[in-house]
């Protein structure tokens, strides 16, 4: 009886998506969107993220990255690419409001925050910022030119090598190869079943992303909430 309702419910809510989203398609969710001067001090809560990190030069220049390359435009979900998701939310389509830069900022928010000695948070900030760039259109561009089909991870670890290779060229002495070895290795498997689970910094990373999705999709019906009682009562 319990998975008759359960299913139900789902119906339901996906069906007053529907309804909503064809009433209401100039009104978004209230994504954050960067100011284009790449100002850190316009969001609190990269800020905040960036205060709590060692590796301060090298989150700036991520951030300055992720503006340039219009994150706050782009999808944080894609069908082509999120298949895993399926598995876990039951509202899918609704994580379609939310943009690549909120999404990539609540993880890496969720790394900040998590109370971990911060040599160790540290990196899991950085795997946070970096783990979904694959999925932008102009990084894509770059590492896909064929059009083969990458997954988001494999551009994601693409960009990573090329990135730091190039923060070590000029002279960010923040990088070594050993960061470089954990970032890379981490974001190539970080949807992977078949990964040994002795990888803490691919758990943390599982562990930040499910916990903003679940308080994206939170923040989502809650809107779709508010929208529904505006059209009983109008």
């Amino acid at each position: 009886m319990y998975v008759k309702e359960k299913f139900m419910e789902i119906a339901m809510t996906y069906k007053l998506f529907l309804e909503i989203n064809k009433k209401r398609d100039s009104e978004t969710v209230d994504n954050y969107i960067p100011d284009k001067k790449n100002n850190e001090g316009k969001n609190p809560v990269e800020k905040f993220i960036i205060n709590r990190t060692n590796y301060k030069k090298t989150t700036r220049e991520l951030f300055k990255i992720i503006k340039e390359c219009e994150f706050y435009k782009t999808k944080s979900v894609n069908k082509e690419y999120d298949i895993h998701l399926k598995n876990n939310f039951s509202n899918y389509d609704l994580l379609e409001k939310i943009d690549l830069f909120t999404h990539t900022l609540n993880v890496a928010y969720e790394a900040a925050i998590d109370n971990k000695p911060k040599n160790i948070k540290s990196i899991n900030i950085l795997l946070a910022l970096l783990h979904d760039f694959g999925k932008n259109q102009k990084i894509k561009n770059i590492y896909d030119k064929s059009n083969k089909k990458i997954t988001h991870e494999k551009i994601s670890a693409f960009f990573i090598e090329e990135f730091f290779a190039d923060q070590v060229f000029e002279g960010n002495g923040e990088i070594n190869k050993d960061l470089l070895k954990i970032l890379s290795q981490t974001i190539k498997v970080q949807h992977s079943s078949f990964v040994a689970t002795n990888n803490s910094y691919l758990y943390n990373l599982r562990k930040y992303d499910k916990a903003a999705r679940e308080k994206e999709l939170l923040m989502l019906r809650k809107r779709l909430q508010k929208w529904l009682q505006k059209d009983i009562w109008l």
